[in-house]
């Protein structure tokens, strides 16, 4: 498990998931929110991907009829593995 900064942009690995509107790489640009552990670093409760293709996802999903059932599974995928992965120090 590898300690960030919170202003860590983090690269998705395309294994875990690409962008649902064109399959570009994804970067996680923000944690939104937090969760602190017992040991003082913290979990990412959501987190903003975004496109190689376009700079803000939530931008990106509009480009679809149903940006949840495209997009949601992705952002839930990503928590899961940054959560997996990774805790967060404040800067």
């Amino acid at each position: 498990m590898k300690t960030i900064t919170t202003n860590t942009k983090i690269p998705v690995p395309v294994d875990v998931a690409t962008c649902p509107a064109c399959d570009g790489k994804l970067t996680v640009e923000e944690v939104d929110s937090l969760v602190e552990q017992d040991d003082g670093k913290y979990m990412a409760e959501s987190v903003f991907p975004s496109c190689e293709n376009d700079e803000d996802y939530r931008l990106h999903e509009y480009t679809y009829d149903m940006p949840y059932v495209y997009w949601l599974p992705v952002v839930l995928e990503i928590e899961a593995w940054v959560n997996e992965n990774f805790r967060f120090v404040w800067e």
